[in-house]
């Protein structure tokens, strides 16, 4: 062919690189409803902890659709997107096989809720998981999803494998970003991605999913303004003018008795409503 014309998420920028005639910005994808931002992550180290959080978000996201589906009628169903390690000849790895048990043993996940995707295991195959009779709530996959899957009722990555290769998980992080029926939510827990990653730095795995971003045709600066730390969306609620009138939905219910006297002065949890609402400035200590 005398000229060839391609349409691509992720255009290559190193072995052959792509002229690339024209692209579409994070904030015009924004703009048409398109995608879910910004990416909310969470890192911790032990990764039974930080699959506990991203479950406990998860189940937030599913009570937020029950109540969307209430006031618009839009059927959602929050899906989570579970990357374990590979297995490792003589080498004890986070498989899937262990991913998997951990779900249904500590976490009583029903196995109807889980499908397994990888090189091997179709799980997914014939499966519609837009419909509302699907029971899948769970993913868990190695890298098999990197290519040709699309499921904008994903909404939460969580990786107990190391993100230490932006192009590992590139497809994976645009597998999240999808917005359901390209139609802005009227909670925005649900305009939203989430990621989790097992790691003690932060910035490290900030830095990596930004890479990967850029990777999937995002801009640098616009890659960066897209991935928030919980904390930071946290401090965000500490610079309106009138704390007092802000409620934040939890996924679970902190332990109050381990609250400092001064921060039990300054919010007010509702155990029945999982929400905490912020009736004082608090300060850089008492945030962390």
């Amino acid at each position: 062919p005398s000229c060839i014309i391609e349409f691509t998420a992720t255009p290559d920028t190193k072995t052959s690189p792509s002229n690339v005639l024209h692209t579409i910005s994070a904030a015009e994808l924004h703009a048409e409803d398109m995608i879910k931002m910004p990416i909310q992550l969470e890192t911790k180290p032990d990764w039974r902890e930080l699959l506990a959080d991203a479950i406990g978000q998860r189940n937030h996201l599913e009570q937020a659709a029950k109540m969307e589906y209430q006031e618009t009628g839009e059927y959602i169903r929050p899906i989570m997107l579970l990357q374990a390690q590979p297995k490792r000849k003589g080498e004890q790895t986070l498989t899937i096989d262990v991913v998997e048990e951990c779900l249904m043993t500590d976490y009583k996940i029903p196995d109807v809720q889980i499908v397994r995707a990888t090189g091997t295991e179709k799980g997914l195959e014939g499966v519609d998981l837009a419909a509302p009779d699907c029971p899948v709530r769970f993913v868990i996959t190695v890298q098999a999803l990197r290519e040709g899957w699309d499921c904008p009722f994903a909404y939460v990555l969580c990786s107990v494998a190391e993100m230490r290769s932006s192009t590992a998980i590139e497809q994976l992080l645009g597998r999240v970003m999808r917005l359901p029926n390209t139609t802005r939510k009227a909670d925005e827990a649900l305009n939203k991605a989430y990621a989790f990653a097992a790691s003690r730095n932060f910035f490290e795995v900030a830095s990596t999913l930004t890479e990967a971003l850029i990777q999937n045709g995002f801009e640098r600066q616009e890659a960066k303004d897209l991935i928030i730390s919980q904390s930071e969306s946290w401090r965000q609620i500490q610079l309106l003018d009138s704390p007092s009138d802000v409620t934040v939905s939890l996924p679970e219910i902190p332990d109050v008795n381990k609250l400092t006297p001064g921060v039990a002065t300054k919010v007010k949890i509702d155990t029945d409503k999982k929400s905490l609402s912020i009736l004082g400035i608090l300060n850089e200590i008492e945030w962390t």
